[in-house]
């Protein structure tokens, strides 16, 4: 008789799937934002809106809060930068479309929120995420 070995479940890397989640829930709200812009409307009564008030640290130190975004609309992306695949894939379709928005992209502000602090210093972020001007 032939013993088997049972194989064990492949570890799970928390981090991967935690971006792949945020990426997800990120593309979901860059359709719908990409979407009102070209002139979809107004959600339908049954969608909840994400708000309430925050305070942020910027890669120069600064802080904002949401005040500082009022009558622009936010485009907010959760990743990290040693993210080797779909963070800069998202990253790039975040550029993408806001290139395709032309100047109706003047009214969306695309806000990157790192899930790993300790690593992401200012300085990694802002070379990262390619920013050259702050909010």
């Amino acid at each position: 008789m032939v013993k088997r070995r049972r194989r064990s479940a492949p570890k799970k890397n928390s981090k991967a799937t935690l971006a792949f989640a945020a990426n997800a829930s990120f593309l979901l709200l860059l359709s719908a934002a990409y979407l009102w812009l070209l002139g979809g409307g107004r959600p339908p009564p049954s969608v909840q809106p994400i708000d309430g008030p925050f305070a942020l640290g910027q890669d120069d130190g600064r802080v904002v809060t949401d005040r500082d975004f009022r009558g622009r609309y936010m485009l907010i992306y959760f990743g990290y930068a040693h993210c080797a695949d779909v963070c800069p894939i998202t990253l790039s379709a975040v550029a993408d479309a806001l290139d395709i928005l032309g100047n109706r992209a003047s009214d969306l502000r695309p806000i990157s929120i790192t899930v790993d602090p300790k690593r992401d210093t200012p300085a990694i972020a802002r070379a990262y995420t390619g920013n050259t001007n702050s909010s």
